[in-house]
């Protein structure tokens, strides 16, 4: 569990053991001192929402990145099959099509990942980081072949 999930976690506990505020009667008025750990603990909760969207956005643009490079990287190797002449690139199209669907389902993960609440996240990032292994094993062994 990253620390941010820690902090949000450990924010919410307080927050929630304090009542958040809430004042049923005025037998249940906060000592300044209840009063001043609650809004620590509010302070530390928005700080963790920032903190988790911040590298959830970090982790947006760096993996749409990658996808930007590897798609640049196949149509170099494109071109390179077309120089081998016409069977290496009928036969490179046909991986260029499976390329293509993956690097789809990829970007369809990458929008699970925007869309995903902090619970999810993580699984949401595990899966494209894990399509995106399969894109650059893929794209490594077309390259032996063509380049």
């Amino acid at each position: 569990m990253s620390w941010a999930r820690i902090l949000l976690v450990g924010a919410v506990v307080i927050a929630g053991g304090l009542g958040c505020g809430k004042k049923e009667d005025s037998e249940q008025d906060m000592s300044p001192e209840a009063e001043r750990v609650e809004q620590e603990a509010s302070e530390a909760l928005v700080a963790a929402q920032g903190l988790a969207s911040a590298k959830k956005e970090d982790f947006l643009k760096s993996m749409q990145a990658n996808l930007d490079q590897l798609q640049q990287k196949i149509e170099d190797l494109e071109a390179k099959a077309g120089a081998k002449g016409d069977q290496a690139a009928t036969e490179f199209e046909e991986v260029k099509a499976d390329f293509d669907k993956k690097i789809t389902q990829a970007k369809d993960k990458l929008n699970e990942v925007k869309n995903a609440g902090s619970e999810a996240l993580q699984e949401a990032e595990d899966a494209v980081q894990t399509v995106y292994d399969e894109l650059k094993k893929g794209y490594d062994e077309i390259a032996a072949k063509y380049e």
